[in-house]
């Protein structure tokens, strides 16, 4: 702790810092790490973003910030797993942008090798921090980069501490009372001005608290579907985050049916940092969408079927596994093909036959006129044989 504290006092006063203890939920199980409300009000952006945290090495992974929880979420677990981060160790982080922490590890079991590492890093970070873009941090996606120089900011934010628990206890719990007299006059003391928080911080807390209010809890290990033999043992978990509560016992069992048939979880592939309240959305839409396909009959609205399509098209795009549910809506669609195909055919066959008709009529009109025609014919031939005679006496006749 007194060397977590030395780092914090070497770093650059102009940007906020602040020092965490790692608890067993920072590095195991849900991988959550809460961070001070004050600090977090004071310092982080009012809605949710990414967070780029910077090592001693340079290099950069991406993280979640929650404003509501104030604390960190998905990419989180990542850095912790990257880092081999062990319950007691300390780190220091240092507000340099506003999206981005530049972290210090402090080892609680190796001491002079993290310290030499640190003393080159605390030069660096009091010089002027590089304007970052999507060139020298390609793995972090464009839409998280900040474009700024944090330096030209005039900025005297002193380093946030934070209070210590009352029940923090610096002694190894391994340690006998002749050890812990021992270590309690040692020349190394911690004093209790030194030290941050051991235990949850109060937001980390409320954070969990809200969970758990709402009966949503932290998933003590990754879910294997392999390992899942009846409904008993089906957990629906997000983000680390277990949200059966989200979902009645009908949808809950109906999404246990679904996965079964696929033989995994259908949201196994989500996009991560996605909220909980949205996916718990798309899946409970995933059981309506796939009850809609069951019930329906040959007579249900194409349009119908190509909206549940769409729908589970945008799912799929989010990493929903729903593309069995499109094929037998394709396979739907298919069939309704035929029936649509036979009205097409008679509303062809009305229209010819309405045709027909219409061409009789005009030829029994045209039979008609044809009697009349033939008529007038013949009472001209019958006087044009009297004519001949009569057109010789005119011609012949005297002047």
């Amino acid at each position: 702790m007194a060397r977590a504290k030395e780092v914090q006092e070497k770093l650059s006063s102009s940007y906020p810092s602040l020092i965490k203890v790692m608890l067993p939920s920072h590095v195991t199980g849900g991988f959550w790490l809460g961070l001070p409300k004050g600090f977090c009000d004071l310092h982080l952006p009012k809605q949710d973003t990414a967070m780029v945290l910077e090592d001693e090495s340079g290099k950069l992974y991406e993280t979640k910030y929650l404003s509501e929880k104030t604390g960190l979420s998905a990419g989180w677990r990542g850095f912790s797993i990257a880092h081999k981060l062990l319950q007691g160790d300390v780190i220091v982080f240092h507000l340099v942008m506003p999206n981005r922490f530049m972290v210090y590890i402090v080892r609680s079991n190796a001491a002079a090798e993290v310290d030499g590492a640190l003393g080159l890093k605390y030069e660096a970070s009091n010089k002027q921090t590089p304007i970052y873009s999507k060139e020298n941090i390609p793995h972090i996606k464009e839409e998280h980069i900040i474009l700024e120089d944090v330096n030209s900011k005039e900025t005297n934010i002193a380093p946030v501490k934070e209070e210590a628990e009352e029940d923090y206890n610096p002694i190894s719990p391994a340690m006998d009372t002749h050890e812990e007299h021992e270590q309690t006059n040692s020349h190394v003391l911690l004093d209790s001005e030194m030290m941050p928080v051991l235990e949850e911080s109060e937001n980390e807390r409320e954070s969990f608290g809200s969970y758990f209010m709402n009966g949503i809890r932290l998933s003590d290990s990754i879910l294997n579907f392999d390992k899942v033999n009846n409904l008993n043992d089906f957990s629906i978990s997000v983000n680390g985050l277990i949200i059966d509560s989200e979902f009645s016992s009908y949808i809950r069992t109906k999404y246990y049916e679904l996965c079964c048939s696929q033989k995994s979880f259908l949201h196994d592939h989500i996009l991560e940092g996605l909220n909980y309240k949205l996916v718990s959305g798309i899946i409970s839409e995933t059981i309506n969408i796939a009850d809609a396909i069951r019930a329906c009959k040959i007579t249900t609205s194409q349009e119908h079927l190509v909206t549940w399509d769409k729908t589970l098209t945008a799912f799929e795009g989010l990493g929903m596994n729903v593309g069995f549910l499109r094929v037998r809506i394709d396979q739907l669609l298919s069939l309704s093909l035929k029936p649509e195909k036979k009205r097409e055919a008679e509303l062809k066959r009305n229209s010819i036959e309405e045709e027909i008709h219409s061409l009789l009529a005009k030829i029994i009109e045209r039979r008609a006129t044809m009697r009349q025609l033939e008529a007038e014919i013949r009472s001209l031939d019958a006087d044009i044989e009297h004519m001949d005679k009569l057109f010789k006496e005119v011609a012949s006749a005297p002047w």
